[in-house]
């Protein structure tokens, strides 16, 4: 389904990726991990037109989308749940979801059917959908983030750093959800930083340091790897 090949960016002179390479397949849920500053979040900003590669390439279905705007990205197919969630803090719960089928607006039919879809994903929002975003908590936030990224019903979506800044209990909800999602067929590209929960979580995984893919491999073998245990499984995990 996605396919990036020697992908290289910049923010204005500096230099962010270097030759990145990955895949995702259709029904795959694939893991980006890696320390802070290490490119992750770049290269989903690349991926869904947030950023315009400088050099590689990145197929989607099999067509070019490298330097595309994000808009026409969107629009076939990949939905980006951002870090810092973009939610209307001042709107529903409902209409936050509603701005997500944006794409779809015109054909109420597909709003109502996401709509049903979501609240049974999540369904602690059916009983809130008058209630603020602005008044959720954290976890219901990033929860809502990604309800709102599957309105438009896309055949991939990137999730950006889901586990940031909530307490260990919200994570294992934020993640119960990824693998509610990925149990129901949804394709996932997922960014994170809690390594270990990652790979118990996902089928393969992309290690990513200082720009370039520095280990891959399916979630058991990067688990029994020893440089990544050395490097990053000494923290505790969080159930999934």
């Amino acid at each position: 389904m996605l396919q990036v090949t020697d992908l290289q960016a910049k923010y204005d002179t500096l230099q962010v990726l270097w030759d990145v390479s990955l895949n995702v397949s259709d029904g795959e849920f694939v893991a980006l991990i890696g320390p802070n500053g290490a490119g992750k979040t770049s290269t989903l900003r690349a991926i869904a037109g947030l950023v315009k590669p400088m050099g590689g390439e990145i197929q989607f279905i099999g067509e070019p989308i490298g330097g595309l705007p994000a808009h026409q990205i969107s629009r076939l197919g990949i939905s980006f749940v951002t870090e810092d969630l973009d939610l209307f803090e001042r709107m529903s719960v409902r209409d936050n979801l509603i701005l997500g089928a944006y794409n779809r607006r015109r054909d109420k039919g597909h709003i109502k059917k996401s709509l049903d879809y979501i609240l049974d994903l999540f369904p602690v929002f059916a009983q809130r959908e008058k209630q603020l975003a602005g008044t959720l908590s954290g976890g219901e936030r990033k929860m809502l983030a990604i309800g709102r990224g599957l309105m438009s019903a896309p055949r991939l979506i990137l999730v950006d750093e889901p586990s940031l800044g909530l307490a260990p209990k919200l994570v294992l909800a934020v993640f119960e959800a990824l693998r509610e999602l990925h149990q129901r067929g949804v394709t996932i590209l997922l960014v994170e930083q809690n390594v270990n929960s990652t790979l118990h979580l996902v089928d393969r995984g992309y290690v990513l340091e200082h720009g370039r893919i520095v280990l891959e491999g399916n979630s058991a073998d990067l688990l029994d790897n020893t440089y990544l245990q050395e490097t990053y499984l000494g923290t505790e995990e969080i159930p999934v």
